[in-house]
C-alpha cells in the first residue's frame, strides 16, 4: 500500500465520520425542535370580545371569539364551549362569606364558581374545524341577559383534537361590565392560551 492510498483511505474514513456526526447533530436538532420546543404541536391564541345590545326585557350579548394559529401545524378541534356567568350582583353565598371575612372560594378550588346564565357548544365532525398555520378564524355566540346582572364573566374553551385524551385545549376569559344605556361599560380580558403539554 503506497502512501497515496493511505491518505485516500484516511480521507474516506474522515468523510464517513463527518457524515455520521452530521446525522447525529441533525437528529438532535430535530428532537429539540419538534419535541422539546413542540414545533409539531398547534399553538392557538384565543381572545373573547363582547358587545351589548339593549332590548326591552334585558340585553343581548354578542360574543366573538378570535382564534389565531401561531404554530407551524394545523390546529384542529372536535368541540368548544362558551359560558356566560353572572359576577355582579354577587351571589348570596359570596356576599355572606365576604360579610364575615371568610374566603368565598371553596376549599380545593382556585376561583369562585359564578352562577351560570347560559352556555353554547360547538361540535364538529372529524377534520371539519381546522385553522391553518398563520390563519385566523372567528366563532360567534349570542346570549340573552335579563335585567339584573351588571358584570358578566364570558368563559371560552376549545378542545385540542391532538390532546383529546388528556382533555387539553385553549381558553380565554373576558369580564364584561354592562351599562343600562345599552353600551358595555368596559371589558377586561384575561387570555389564557393553554398550549398543549
Amino acid at each position: 500500500m503506497n502512501s497515496l492510498d493511505w491518505w485516500v483511505d484516511l480521507g474516506a474514513v474522515a468523510q464517513s465520520f463527518t457524515t455520521c456526526v452530521a446525522i447525529v447533530v441533525g437528529g438532535f436538532w430535530t428532537y429539540r425542535a419538534f419535541f422539546r420546543q413542540r414545533l409539531g404541536q398547534p399553538r392557538l391564541i384565543a381572545s373573547v370580545d363582547a358587545q351589548q345590545i339593549s332590548i326591552e326585557s334585558g340585553s343581548l350579548v354578542r360574543c366573538e371569539v378570535m382564534l389565531e394559529n401561531r404554530g407551524t401545524v394545523v390546529a384542529r378541534s372536535r368541540w368548544g364551549e362558551i359560558r356566560c356567568r353572572q359576577i355582579l350582583p354577587l351571589p348570596v353565598e359570596v356576599q355572606e362569606a365576604a360579610a364575615v371575612g371568610r374566603d368565598p372560594v371553596s376549599e380545593g378550588c382556585t376561583e369562585i364558581e359564578w352562577p351560570l346564565l347560559a352556555e353554547r357548544r360547538w361540535k364538529w365532525s372529524r377534520r371539519a374545524f381546522e385553522i391553518e398555520p398563520g390563519e385566523t378564524d372567528t366563532l360567534c355566540a349570542d346570549f340573552f341577559v335579563p335585567f339584573g346582572p351588571t358584570v358578566l364573566e364570558i368563559y371560552f374553551y376549545l378542545a385540542n383534537a391532538k390532546k383529546a385524551r388528556q382533555n387539553l385545549g385553549w381558553q380565554s376569559i373576558a369580564i364584561v361590565h354592562l351599562r343600562s344605556d345599552g353600551e358595555p361599560d368596559g371589558k377586561e380580558e384575561a387570555n389564557k392560551p393553554e398550549e398543549s403539554a
